[in-house]
């Protein structure tokens, strides 16, 4: 018998797999490690931005030509709904939270250490292992938990290794760009992009 539900669910956990998002999300903590780095925390608000808009382009290049436009059941679209209601009100926290801390780093990172000490990014750091483990959640991806755990054990953990903010963030941004790299590569041998059919040969 088949599982309709069970199809269903590999289908949208498919969608999300590509590992575009890892890619993304990677990169972005990456280039903001390089904005504290060279003292340009303006970035902070343009960045994000800029690679959330690339990744819904590079969606629907490359994932949707392979996996297609799937139509899911009411139940599937109702949790779509509440998930699009609860990304939008979690993201408006974020940006307000993610301007303030951007006006402190946009003073220095000493200012961000008189503030929170040990600790300036712990802000930013919450409240991304706090969306990773939602993302984990809705999307059903079960490694976005694994992130945000290694997101709080960086984030707590290197500055008593003496490892500036700058660099901390880099790694982390990098060790989830590899992980996503490479499940784009998972991703793309799986499911081929299938050959265009001439209309007219027959």
């Amino acid at each position: 018998m088949i599982d309709l539900k069970e199809l269903e669910r590999r289908a949208y956990t498919s969608y999300y797999n590509d590992g575009l998002l890892e890619i993304f999300l990677g990169g972005t903590i990456l280039l903001m490690g390089i904005a504290i780095f060279f003292d340009v925390a303006y970035l902070f608000g343009i960045i994000p931005v800029l690679a959330m808009t690339s990744w819904a382009g590079a969606k629907r290049a490359i994932t949707a030509p392979r996996i297609g436009m799937v139509r899911f059941g009411p139940e599937r679209r109702l949790r779509l709904g509440r998930e699009k209601i609860f990304f939008t009100v979690f993201f408006s926290i974020a940006v307000i939270a993610g301007v303030a801390v951007f006006a402190v780093f946009s003073r220095s990172i000493d200012t961000a250490r008189r503030i929170f000490g040990p600790y300036p990014l712990a802000p930013l750091g919450v409240i991304g292992a706090l969306a990773l483990v939602f993302l984990g959640y809705w999307k059903q991806i079960r490694r976005f938990y694994l992130y945000a755990l290694l997101v709080l054990a960086v984030l707590f953990g290197a500055p008593h290794l003496g490892v500036e903010p700058p660099h901390y963030m880099a790694g982390l941004g990098t060790v989830m760009l590899v992980v996503g790299v490479a499940q784009l590569v998972r991703f793309l041998s799986a499911y081929p992009r299938p050959e265009r059919r001439d209309g007219n040969a027959g």
